[in-house]
């Protein structure tokens, strides 16, 4: 029935199709009370009230207001609001009345009622100013101008038959504002546009998700923090909290860690780093930079560099399998626990103690000599060099 030029008010008997799916009205010229019977449509999945000359719920309210709200596709921009049942704002009319002093016919001065108010949408640009505060789908209005709980949604007049870039009274987040949040914030989650700083107390502003909350797409919405991907969210919200990312080192909250490329695990991009409670010190760690992202690392940690490991440890090279680890991962030892097999070990962990290697002059401790070719006696492969008390074992 849209787009037919339809005029008067929605018919009753609606309410008696109670099989009917889809109710099209709109860019019609239909106005006045919504039917009660309406409620009766409870098989309702689309309802388009657009573009007539305005709609109102009679009072109470609240049983058509629970069926609007439930039917799955609407536009909350055509919700109705409740039918104005105040006395109307002054106006112009005919007198009714009169009253006179004088002999023979005479004129005199009277009281009336006129039309300038009522339900019935008003173009003019200083009604909520005159005779304000408005109600819902009234204006032209500036913020301030509005009832309790109400907002002023910039250039929506055409949803209410008014002239398109008059402002109206409306529910808050009910029409898409660029400024909405800078001007009525901090803002709720689901609302928008926003930029950081403007949400409300536990909320972030995820940039770009507007479409998921019938908004327009590029618009930054108020979510609760790592509900949406946001590439910079534990830097600009941090610090972060378990499954929450992308994060880099350092950005994550107390006994959490960023681990890289776990997003996936989360319902985040798979490249991701998410923040995950720090692992306990004897599980293997598959990643190639644990040690110099989260180290020292502890016995058995890797992959390691020289330098990463805790106090007392070394970095043994490519005994990751021992630890369940990639084979060529190099993992942190007790440097006293046996001989690591490491050409570099004592140029690298210096100066070594007796029976250490391969050594090369120099890189031995205080009294002892680097023997050459001896690491046979000591566990090692036979050429090694391995340092020796100055008379030798």
């Amino acid at each position: 029935l849209d787009n037919n030029r339809l005029s008067g008010e929605i018919p009753a008997a609606l309410g008696q199709l109670s099989a009917l799916l889809q109710l099209h009205l709109h860019n019609n010229d239909l106005r006045g009370e919504i039917p009660v019977t309406l409620t009766n449509l409870t098989n309702l999945t689309e309802i388009l009230l657009g573009g007539n000359a305005g709609f109102c719920l009679p009072e109470p309210p609240e049983a058509l207001q629970t069926w609007y709200a439930n039917v799955p596709a609407r536009d909350p921009r055509n919700a109705p609001s409740v039918c104005k049942t105040t006395t109307p704002p002054p106006g112009t009319g005919t007198d009714t009345t009169g009253t006179g002093t004088g002999t023979g016919t005479g004129t005199g001065t009277g009281t009336g009622t006129g039309n300038g108010g009522g339900d019935t949408p008003s173009p003019d640009p200083d009604y909520c100013q005159d005779f304000g505060p408005c109600r819902a789908g009234q204006g032209d209005c500036d913020p301030g101008q509005c009832g309790a709980g109400l907002v002023c949604a910039p250039d929506v007049g055409a949803e209410y038959g008014l002239p398109a870039h008059y402002d109206v009274c409306e529910a808050p987040g009910q029409s898409p504002n660029p400024d909405y949040c800078q001007d009525y914030g901090p803002c709720s989650a689901g609302q928008g546009d926003c930029d950081p700083g403007q949400c409300g107390d536990g909320l972030v502003c995820a940039p770009d998700i507007g479409a998921q909350y019938d908004l327009p797409a590029h618009y930054d919405v108020c979510v609760a923090p790592g509900q949406m991907p946001n590439p910079d969210l534990c830097r600009d919200y941090g610090p972060c909290g378990v499954g929450q990312g992308d994060c880099e080192p350092g950005q994550c909250g107390l006994d959490f860690v960023c681990v890289a490329d776990v997003g996936a695990e989360y319902d985040l991009p798979a490249y991701y780093d998410v923040c995950e409670v720090a692992p306990d010190a004897s599980a293997p760690t598959p990643d190639p930079d644990y040690c110099r992202d989260y180290g020292p690392c502890g016995v058995g940690q890797g992959d390691c560099d020289p330098g990463e490991c805790g106090a007392g440890l070394v970095c043994a090279p490519d005994v990751g399998a021992q630890y369940g680890l990639p084979a060529h991962y190099d993992v942190c030892e007790v440097s006293s626990d046996g001989p690591v097999i490491d050409p570099d070990y004592c140029r690298d962990y210096g100066p070594c103690s007796a029976g250490q290697g391969d050594c090369d002059p120099g890189q031995c401790a205080t009294g002892l000599v680097c023997a050459a070719d001896v690491g046979a006696q000591y566990g090692l492969p036979a050429h090694y060099d391995v340092c020796e008390g100055v008379s030798g074992g």
